[in-house]
């Protein structure tokens, strides 16, 4: 169901790289490189197979991580 998903946000969005974050993301990341080769099936855009889906830097912790950086960004700490 996630390479069904990608597949959209591929076409809708075209991106160069999709990066997925949190708990669920860290337990589902060995099935990448079958999500990757279901991704071409699933959207219409020709380069689907070619965009590389790699799990975040933070993980589990993306999200907290994610939050923090807006937080200084909105306090416009250096």
């Amino acid at each position: 169901m996630l390479a069904v998903w990608l597949g959209n946000i591929v076409d809708l969005l075209e991106p160069d790289v999709m990066v997925v974050g949190g708990g669920v993301a860290e337990l589902m990341s060995s099935f990448f490189e079958t999500i990757s080769k279901d991704l071409s099936h699933w959207a219409i855009n020709q380069r689907a197979g070619e965009i590389p889906l790699v799990l975040a830097r933070y993980g589990a912790d993306a999200g907290i991580a994610g939050a923090g950086a807006l937080c200084r960004s909105a306090a416009n700490m250096p």
